[in-house]
């Protein structure tokens, strides 16, 4: 079980990434859920949790999409603006973070 956090650049949103359910489910004040690869939703207490549970770096994008979409629309952002460039330069930036935990 392990828990990695960031902050994403430059938005100042907190970024938790864990390969474990419970962990997911505590930060998260959701029922532990292990039938599912990866899950990501808002933290409890702020920001995103990114779950990635079959340590799969696809899932780990995938859940990233979920995220990065939560982020920018807290910010009143719209991902397809500039051709997606904000959309992208975050999701290249947490993936990066991600790969921390998922190897």
């Amino acid at each position: 079980m392990a828990i990695h956090r960031c902050m994403a650049h430059p938005y100042g949103e907190p970024v938790f990434f864990t390969d474990s359910t419970k962990s997911f489910a505590r930060m998260s004040g959701t029922p532990e859920n292990d039938r599912v690869l990866g899950r990501t939703t808002e933290h409890k207490d702020g920001g995103v949790i990114v779950g990635v549970f079959d340590g799969s770096r696809q899932t780990l994008v995938h859940e990233l999409v979920h995220a990065v979409l939560f982020i920018l629309s807290w910010k009143g952002m719209d991902p397809q603006d500039s051709s997606g460039e904000a959309m992208a330069y975050l999701t290249d930036y947490l993936y990066a973070e991600g790969c921390k935990l998922v190897k």
